[in-house]
């Protein structure tokens, strides 16, 4: 619901408006105008970008962050989040079916009519069939965008910038990617875990021994050390950097994340590239240690070993000589990621644009159809499991975490009225 500051009249507008100051304004109503400078509802991807004014010029290398739906190839200025103009872009987004469009999918398989939003805007839904999960919603709609403004402000003073990094971190999403790109198959050569292991959250020493709690915490703390000699992967891996950028403090107020990565690991031309199977849990131990307010967690590697890289690894093949199922390894990965992340309280599998084949219909792709007669053939198989389990366990933790909220109160309650 909006809200609004009501003036009486206009002498008292006019001497309002000459003593207006934004610390003067109440919080709900300062946090309305950060959303508008730092919400943005397109994910946003923290990554490195390079940019030069002519041909000839060497690029230069900057830190930024990009639109995840609209990703920069080489120096496409035009792709950069604008401040000084709008740009149009396509969302998409995930959700669990509401009863009425259950009910409308238990009937059969379906098209779900669009949505008309005001202004005329339009949210085409399609019906992704998950096996015994049941379906999920792809929404995809366009959205006119502005780039986000207004960053100094969080310099201003304390005050504006609790609630702007509360806003800015903790209520937009964020990707961070280790599939590589067009040059390589992946952001990680295997050795940049084996330099400087106790330089990395949570990895194993050699021989396989774990970190004691004191060697993480201690990993973690210099991550966020921007004097310290960091190791490879900390510089490398998108994660660790962004958090490196913004400090420990902003990182708290994270909310939702996205991670893309390869489970089926690769090798470029000269090197294997680490999988994500290796790199989640490192991921885990970091999010579990800064991320208190961690809510939403979604997981993403869209190809499932199809678009092969011309020089793909064939791991796969080596475990199917083991006769090791792979979905195993996934589900390993997928268990280690929920018990490491005990405050997760919704777990998403696949960060999908589109209905993937023979797993329903989807809206405005040509040549898209669904055929009951094909089982639908979900990558993420029994790992699948884990999204309904972390939604149980939100739901068993809610009432405690009522009671906690309503405990603290009091207690806050006791101290003002009976201070010591």
């Amino acid at each position: 619901m909006s809200e609004i500051i009501v003036v009486e009249n206009d002498a008292k507008a006019s001497e309002f408006l000459s003593n207006f100051h934004l610390l003067n304004l109440p919080d709900n109503v300062l946090k309305m105008i950060l959303r508008m400078l730092f919400l943005r509802p397109a994910p946003l991807i923290p990554s490195n970008f390079q940019s030069k004014n002519t041909a000839n010029e060497k690029p230069t290398v900057h830190y930024g962050y990009q639109w995840a739906n609209t990703r920069r190839h080489l120096y496409e200025e035009g792709k950069l989040p604008q401040v000084d103009h709008v740009q149009i872009l396509t969302l998409a987004w995930t959700s669990n079916p509401t009863d009425a469009e259950s009910k409308k999918i238990a009937r059969g398989p379906t098209k779900l009519s669009d949505i008309v939003r005001l202004g005329g805007k339009k949210e085409k839904r399609s019906i992704h069939v998950r096996k015994d999960f049941g379906p999920q919603i792809i929404h995809k709609k366009a959205a006119i965008l502005t780039g986000i403004e207004g960053i100094p402000l969080l310099r201003s003073c304390k005050r504006i910038s609790t609630l702007g990094s509360a806003v800015l971190y903790g209520e937009n999403t964020f990707v961070f990617d280790t599939r590589g790109g067009r040059e390589s198959p992946g952001l990680h050569p295997a050795n940049h875990l084996r330099r400087n292991s106790l330089d990395i959250p949570g990895l194993s020493g050699e021989g396989g021994m774990p970190q004691t709690t004191g060697q993480t915490r201690n990993a973690i703390e210099n991550m966020f050390d921007r004097y310290h000699s960091h190791a490879e992967f900390i510089i490398t891996n998108p994660l660790t950097r962004f958090f490196l950028e913004i400090g420990r403090s902003n990182a708290s107020n994270i909310t939702n994340v996205v991670l893309h990565g390869h489970f089926h690991s690769r090798r470029n031309k000269y090197r294997e590239m680490l999988s994500f199977e290796q790199i989640l849990p490192i991921q885990t131990v970091i999010l579990s240690d800064v991320c208190k307010k961690l809510n939403k967690v979604t997981l993403h590697d869209d190809d499932r070993g199809r678009d092969h890289h011309p020089y793909f690894n064939e791991r796969r093949s080596i475990e199917k000589k083991r006769a090791i199922d792979f979905s195993e390894i996934i589900d390993g990965a997928v268990q280690k990621l929920v018990e490491g992340l005990p405050m997760m309280q919704e777990l998403q599998l696949g960060d999908y644009r589109y209905v993937p084949k023979n797993c329903g219909y989807d809206v405005g792709v040509r040549g898209s159809s669904f055929n009951a007669a094909i089982q639908p053939d979900d990558g993420w198989k029994s790992s699948l499991q884990w999204m309904n389990r972390v939604e149980k366990r939100a739901r068993r933790q809610a009432p405690l975490a009522a009671r906690a909220g309503t405990k603290s109160k009091h207690s806050r309650r006791k101290r003002v009225t009976f201070p010591l």
